[in-house]
């Protein structure tokens, strides 16, 4: 399957750039710097390619992309800061109420691997601890895919193999946004 033609001239997902999340993001406090709202909805896009790659459930979807719209919402500046996805959490549940599977994506989408691992070997959440990895696997690699616009992305991190196709797709969503600037 060729992504990149996917994405291009039709994609399966169409609902999440027009509807419900893209208002979301639309809704975030404006943010400057390279984790803005054009970030957001970048990762957005991915996320949802893979999710059609990887066949998630409508309520797997429903919580990843409500887990990627809130993802870098309690940045306060673009230096690193392994805890600022405690605070796009309370952004989130100031809207939503709590969820334990989008506390984990958003909160342990800035920390390392290793840390995440141990805590859903810890603790079951209220969906299948090993979907719960897919979705965080696939916001993560959505989330450093972003990284092509300041050639930050060192594809040995990408956890997915479907995340490798998306790397053309990335690219191409960057040179959009910067022809948009012009």
């Amino acid at each position: 399957m060729n992504m990149t033609n996917d994405y291009v001239s039709n994609n399966k997902d169409e609902h999440v750039f027009t509807g419900d999340y893209q208002l979301l993001i639309e809704e975030l406090p404006m943010r400057v710097g390279i984790h803005n709202r054009n970030h957001t909805e970048r990762v957005l896009i991915l996320s949802s390619l893979l999710a059609e790659e990887y066949k998630l459930t409508s309520k797997e979807r429903k919580t990843l992309y409500s887990a990627v719209v809130y993802h870098d919402a309690g940045r306060k500046d673009d230096t690193i800061d392994l805890d600022h996805g405690w605070g796009g959490y309370i952004e989130y549940i100031k809207r939503f109420g709590s969820n334990d599977v989008v506390e984990f994506l958003i909160v342990f989408h800035c920390k390392p691997d290793a840390a995440a691992r141990k805590f859903l070997g810890m603790k079951q959440l209220s969906m299948d601890n090993d979907r719960v990895w897919l979705l965080y696997q696939i916001l993560k690699d959505a989330d450093a895919l972003d990284r092509i616009r300041f050639n930050g992305l060192d594809t040995k991190y990408l956890r997915l193999e479907k995340s490798h196709e998306l790397i053309e797709i990335a690219t191409y969503m960057i040179e959009i946004d910067k022809q948009k600037k012009r």
